[in-house]
């Protein structure tokens, strides 16, 4: 059972949400912060996995103040909802549990079971929220039901107070992603749209910008005079147990390639924004990716896991990339000449989001002794687990009067002060104050699209690779790509 109409935001706790000021850039004018949540798709995995610790972990810094509605097709009632969101907060692996942000999260909790295309689920959900004017709906759906809920939302009372949070994927290629957006803002103003990339929200990417705009002893080399390749890899040691129905349509290329990584490489290699406002930072994503050259199958290499069609729910003639292998080019004068790479994939030997950017050949002054031959410096950012940035140079040798040895000059662990969010209590509480900046603008994903589709429909037969190692063997490769495949493989050791 659930009450006719939840409490309306003047009788609500105080707290963070009751501000007149909600945070940097906003005013008194500002969009008001949402003040109720709904959540599509409740009863998934991913709610599971990552929505219900994001939510313990905002109200543990009170940052949950709202009731949320949990919507689902599950024969489910709000007390078992607010069970199984129990039982994932306990089994996120937090030794001592917060009982009072717990209790935050379970007593905001109600459930409504229907179906995505009944009208009477939705004005169900408008009755509900009563007075909340600004209405958060987060689809955590397969995207074969966005348009079903978007379209049904459209036409309730509550649709010009909606912000609406779209999980990817946001399409399944070019001509899709198009006609889902077409599809969005005929009913949605282009302001009440998040689109989620939730890497957009991870501490380190955002601080690569820093990194690269806030120190000028790297802005002068930062191009293809100075580097002469960069090198992406998001590895896992996890293959795809409980997404096989999700992942086996999509394989790794549309899961982590055209979203992740290349939003890693857009912070990597764009212009400063003009401002930290979220047009002006997608602006520049949108800029770069457009001088991304579009992968080819030459410079493609398409892996799976030995023992991935064994896995239950799995074709036995399943040809999905669970890895993925990809050089390529940014046409402008800043880089045009540097040779960039992603590696991604899945059952591989470490988890890990790292970026090398490798140097051009060292720098051998006259006076250097004649049998050394100094290193390339190279930068090395650790994204995950552990966040690191490390810079290796050249070091006088104590063996050789004027010999060099190579030193690392590596950042402390605990260089930030404070414990971060997870990515998707960022995402809910950027959204919610109308924070456009960690969200992906249309215009970026259609480029993102752009770059990947020429090598999405292939007819690949993809390299078998143990679990656990770094990958397909080099020899079965070797005659589809260059060395520079060998050398990505070995640093990912």
């Amino acid at each position: 059972m659930f009450c006719s109409e939840l409490p309306s935001p003047t009788n609500q706790q105080s707290g963070p949400a009751q501000k007149a000021s909600t945070g940097k850039g906003q005013t008194d004018n500002a969009p008001l912060e949402c003040t109720a949540l709904i959540i599509f798709g409740v009863t998934g995995d991913l709610a599971k996995k990552k929505i219900f610790s994001a939510l313990y972990d905002l109200a543990r810094i009170n940052r949950l103040d709202i009731p949320i509605i949990g919507v689902g097709r599950s024969d489910w009632d709000t007390e078992k909802l607010r069970q199984i969101a129990n039982e994932a907060v306990q089994a996120a692996g937090e030794m001592d549990i917060d009982q009072a942000a717990l209790a935050c999260v379970l007593d905001r909790l109600t459930y409504v079971r229907g179906s995505y295309d009944d009208e009477a689920l939705y004005a169900r959900l408008a009755d509900l929220c009563g007075k909340h004017q600004n209405v958060l709906c987060y689809l955590a759906v397969p995207p074969i039901v966005f348009e079903n809920v978007i379209g049904h939302l459209a036409n309730t009372s509550m649709s010009s107070g909606i912000r609406l949070l779209i999980e990817k994927p946001f399409g399944n290629d070019v001509a899709s992603a198009l006609s889902l957006s077409a599809f969005v803002t005929a009913r949605f103003p282009e302001e009440q749209v998040f689109a989620v990339d939730h890497y957009l929200q991870k501490e380190a990417l955002q601080n690569v910008m820093i990194l690269r705009f806030a120190n000028r002893v790297l802005d002068p080399c930062w191009n293809s005079n100075h580097i002469d390749k960069v090198d992406i890899l998001l590895s896992e040691s996890i293959g795809i147990e409980g997404r096989v129905g999700f992942f086996d349509e999509v394989g790794t290329l549309r899961d982590v390639v055209q979203n992740h990584a290349l939003q890693v490489v857009a912070a990597l290699a764009m212009e400063a924004p003009l401002t930290s406002s979220a047009d002006h930072i997608n602006d520049r994503r949108a800029e770069l990716l457009a001088e991304v050259v579009p992968f080819t199958e030459n410079e493609t290499i398409f892996g799976q896991y030995t023992g991935y069609r064994d896995v239950e729910g799995v074709p036995k003639t399943s040809q999905t990339d669970t890895f993925i292998y990809v050089t390529f080019t940014i046409d402008n004068d800043r880089w045009r000449g540097t040779t960039w790479s992603i590696t991604a994939g899945k059952a591989l030997h470490r988890t890990a989001t790292e970026v090398t950017v490798q140097f051009r050949e060292a720098v051998s002054p006259a006076f250097i002794d004649e049998h050394c031959l100094p290193e390339r410096n190279s930068l090395h950012i650790n994204l995950a687990p552990v966040e690191a940035v490390e810079l290796r140079l050249q070091a006088r040798s104590s063996t050789i009067a004027m010999g060099t040895a190579a030193t690392t000059m590596t950042t402390n662990e605990n260089y930030r002060p404070y414990e971060e969010l997870q990515a998707y209590a960022r995402l809910f509480d950027a959204a919610r104050r109308n924070d456009h900046s960690q969200f992906a603008r249309p215009d970026v994903i259609h480029q993102a699209w752009r770059i990947v589709h020429p090598v999405l429909q292939l007819d690949h037969q993809p390299v078998q690779y143990r679990v656990g190692s770094t990958g397909p063997d080099i020899a079965k490769t070797s005659e589809q790509m260059s060395g520079s495949f060998g050398a990505v493989i070995g640093s990912m050791q």
